[in-house]
């Protein structure tokens, strides 16, 4: 009967486990760049998020990024329906 070898242990924690904390550690300081944090803000406005993405913009995205691009996404939508309501009621 053959043996199947155990993965070393560090001080009662196996390394698969150490590894992971690891891993997810550097994960967690991973910056998202402009388009990943647009397409979070975007998708939010509609209400529509995969919890695969969401879980990676959770990890990626710090709330500043997500709080400026949010109110800068809301302003220029505003901006855009009081353009589009004034050409409306000014006749075209």
């Amino acid at each position: 009967m053959k043996r199947t070898p155990r993965l070393p242990t560090t001080s009662g924690v196996r390394l698969t486990s150490l590894w992971r904390v690891l891993s997810h550690h550097r994960d967690r300081h991973r910056t998202a760049g402009l388009g990943q944090v647009m397409g979070a803000v975007l998708w939010g406005f509609l209400g529509v998020r995969k919890d695969r993405a969401m879980a990676r913009d959770v990890r990626a995205i710090k709330p500043a990024q997500l709080i400026v691009v949010g109110v800068l996404v809301a302003a220029v939508l505003v901006f855009t329906l009081m353009l589009i309501a004034r050409l409306i009621t000014s006749g075209l």
